[in-house]
């Protein structure tokens, strides 16, 4: 398969380390779980991957994070390149799929989460979500992820 998640970038206020996706592509076996991706992350920014299961997105953090190492391409972290970094050395922390929704929360609440945790103002929380949920029309404003 072919990686088509689509990438929604909102500015977070805290500065971070820039991270670059050099044309990285791995298989397992025949299944290409990622072909030739190369996107950029700009230090603050806060990153949604989206798209259909099995399209790349984990894979895409496993090889961000070092729990995978890509077929091709290369991981940089503020133009340094990591792959030869353990996991541990990268000190990424991802949350994996079954566990990155709280199912009691609507998905602007889900969406708001990491912004509270942040501290940042209401109204910027807000629009943040907001500008999120219309970049993203598959997100349900509102509604329960459960239904």
């Amino acid at each position: 398969m072919v990686i088509d998640a689509s990438a929604s970038k909102i500015n977070a206020t805290r500065r971070g380390h820039a991270v670059s996706i050099n044309h990285i592509s791995h298989a397992f076996g025949d299944n290409v779980a990622l072909d030739d991706v190369t996107p950029d992350i700009a230090p603050g920014e806060l990153v949604a991957l989206l798209g259909p299961s099995g399209c790349g997105k984990t894979t895409l953090l496993r090889a961000i994070a070092g729990f995978v190492t890509p077929s091709r391409g290369d991981v940089r972290f503020d133009s340094e390149s990591v792959l030869a970094l353990s996991a541990g050395q990268r000190r990424v922390g991802i949350m994996f799929q079954n566990y990155a929704l709280f199912p009691h929360m609507t998905a602007d609440e889900n969406i708001a989460y990491g912004l509270e945790a942040r501290k940042l103002p209401r109204p910027t929380i807000r629009a943040k979500v907001d500008e999120l949920a219309k970049k993203n029309q598959s997100l349900p404003s509102n509604d329960h992820p459960d239904g």
